[in-house]
């Protein structure tokens, strides 16, 4: 299997055109036709992943056909992607838990 094979299969269901997986791999220096590196193709789709949000971001309509992406679940692979890499989530960070502070001495 070759990088871009391996990207176009982990992100089938996302809807990315061809040319934005082409241009991930170009701005990361991986061959398309490379035998495949698992951990620097998420490394890509981590460090890249605003490519996929703005290739992701339009919606198709002509006729009866519409097309559109559901981002809620693209943020939801993005985060599973932080996870397995260990790396932060700096596109959707989760708000800080709300916290509870003993006032009771100002009654």
């Amino acid at each position: 299997m070759t990088n871009q094979e391996y990207l176009l299969k982990s992100l089938l269901g996302c809807g990315i055109p061809q040319e934005t997986i082409d241009l991930m791999l170009l701005k990361e220096n991986l061959p398309p036709q490379g035998e495949v590196s698992i951990g620097d193709c998420d490394l890509a789709m981590y460090k890249h992943f605003s490519l996929l949000l703005s290739a992701s971001a339009h919606k198709v309509a002509q006729g009866d056909f519409s097309q559109s992406w559901n981002l809620d679940a693209l943020k939801e692979f993005y985060t599973a992607l932080c996870y397995e890499l260990n790396k932060p989530n700096v596109l959707f960070p989760k708000p800080p838990k709300p916290t509870l502070h003993n006032r009771s001495y100002l009654w």
